[in-house]
């Protein structure tokens, strides 16, 4: 069977998924539809490629932005769209370092995500008062620093004249 070479043939985002998941050779394992239930437009999937893409959410292919819940599957894929796939594929199969995104949908990163989540509502965050005038403490009170004089406001003499 013989294949026409298209340069500008527009390409929708299935059409680069499902490339990237045969090539890769890539299978689900579980349920497809309870993989799929992370897109909110995932009955807008086809039935034919609903494992393909099921297999690419579970590995962490999958990039989404803005709405990292929204597939768009027929949507045409952007140049940006096509190389951050492409990177993530390169990523699944070890060939490149891994780059954490909160636009990458995957069962790892939910977890991941979450487990973030949880962290940072238990570290309170430290505010720096680096101000450059005066002894830093003007409007500032971040509960970990004190005035420390020796600033040169006042022509060289620390404040109040002390």
């Amino acid at each position: 069977m013989a294949r026409d070479f298209n340069p500008t043939q527009r390409l929708s985002r299935l059409d680069i998924l499902v490339a990237l998941a045969r090539g890769l050779n890539y299978q689900s394992s579980g349920s497809t539809d309870t993989i799929l239930s992370v897109y909110s437009d995932a009955n807008t999937i086809r039935s034919e490629y609903r494992s393909l893409i099921a297999a690419l959410t579970q590995r962490g292919i999958v990039v989404n932005y803005p709405n990292v819940n929204l597939l768009n599957a027929e949507r045409v894929a952007t140049r940006s769209e096509v190389s951050a796939l492409l990177y993530q594929a390169l990523s699944s199969t070890g060939q490149v370092a891994n780059i954490s995104s909160q636009y990458v949908v995957g069962q790892q990163q939910v977890a991941a995500e979450q487990q973030t989540e949880t962290s940072r509502a238990r570290i309170k965050p430290r505010r720096h008062c680096n101000q450059g005038i005066g002894n830093g403490s003007e409007g500032c009170d971040p509960g970990n620093s004190r005035p420390h004089g020796g600033s040169n406001d006042e022509g060289g003499r620390t404040p109040g004249n002390k």
